[in-house]
Parts: C-alpha cells; sequence; structure tokens
C-alpha cells in the first residue's frame, strides 16, 4: 500500500478535529494504515515524503 494524502472539507473532517465551518484537514495514510490528520497542505506533504521514505527504507531490508 501505498501513502496517500486526501483532502478533507466540511462534514468529511472528523467531528474532533473541526474547528470552524470552513476547515479542511488532510489525512495521510501510511503503508501501515495508519492515519495521521494535518491542518496545513506543506505540512501534509511533508509527511507524506517523510512516511514514504521510511517505507523504502523498510521495503530495502
Amino acid at each position: 500500500m501505498a501513502v496517500t494524502v486526501k483532502k478533507l472539507e466540511g462534514i468529511e473532517v472528523p467531528e474532533v478535529l473541526r474547528r470552524g465551518e470552513d476547515q479542511q484537514v488532510f489525512e495521510v495514510t501510511d503503508v501501515d494504515g495508519s492515519t495521521h490528520y494535518r491542518e496545513d497542505e506543506v505540512d501534509a506533504a511533508k509527511l507524506v515524503v517523510e512516511l514514504s521514505e521510511e517505507a523504502k527504507k523498510e521495503q530495502s531490508r
């Protein structure tokens, strides 16, 4: 499974993360299926890169 990122808006945003009406959150899912949330698109992209690099290192062992 690849690392993925999905933009969540409105009612897609998990209730515990909601802070306003026009909020957006980025959901990052790693190769193990763990889910991480970031409010900033740049932070989400950085996390995707980090998790992808970790996954590549694990595969090469």
